[in-house]
């Protein structure tokens, strides 16, 4: 997450609430027209949430990060929109950008919401992990990587109900395709006798 640069963040004035446990694009259209009315010159350049459901709705406490980035004088700036579980909307920003961030804009390439990306990575081998741990949480970040627009997932149970290891899986955010899986932890949990993998 991008950390704080001058002027520090506040807490921003009342917005109009958006839609509560909402799917990661739910609500982007309103985030939007809220950046838009900002008189700002920004890009959408990735969204993050932690907490979220296995139907890709945030969980309670937990929200959608949604991160814009104005180029001012050859340095961006990044301005965090958060929308929480409740609909309550926050602005954080400027912030300092995080060096490894591609500054393109992907809104016009998403085509995978967050219920449909989790439903692929259980697909692309999360499943049997989410079948031993049911309360199992998805973090979940959608940025470009390299050239392709991709969804990053982990899921994940804190112990002591769930292992310390993740699964985590790369989706082609256009099409849902499987870029890259991180299955280890089934092989560790299938060694240890905590989980039979067919």
């Amino acid at each position: 997450m991008p950390s704080a640069s001058t002027p520090s963040p506040t807490r921003s004035p009342a917005y109009p609430a958006a839609k509560p446990r909402a799917t990661a694009l739910e609500n982007l259209p309103l985030i939007r027209s809220l950046e838009q009315a900002s008189g700002r010159s920004t890009i959408l350049i990735g969204l993050e949430g932690s907490g979220i459901l296995q139907d890709g709705r945030v969980s309670e406490g937990s929200g959608w990060d949604y991160y814009f980035s104005e180029t001012i004088g050859g340095i961006p700036r990044i301005y965090q929109w958060t929308v929480y579980e409740t609909g309550a909307i926050r602005l954080l920003g400027p912030l300092a950008p995080i060096a490894h961030w591609d500054f393109t804009e992907i809104g016009p390439v998403i085509r995978l919401d967050s219920d449909a990306a989790i439903a692929a990575g259980r697909r692309y081998g999360a499943q049997p992990f989410v079948d031993r741990y049911p309360g199992t949480l998805v973090r979940g970040a959608l940025r470009f990587q390299g050239l392709v627009p991709t969804w990053e997932l982990h899921f994940g149970e804190l112990p002591p109900e769930g292992p310390l290891c993740q699964i985590v899986v790369f989706l082609d955010a256009q099409n849902g395709d499987s870029l890259a899986q991180d299955l280890s932890c089934l092989q560790q949990l299938n060694r240890e006798g905590e989980l039979h993998v067919h």
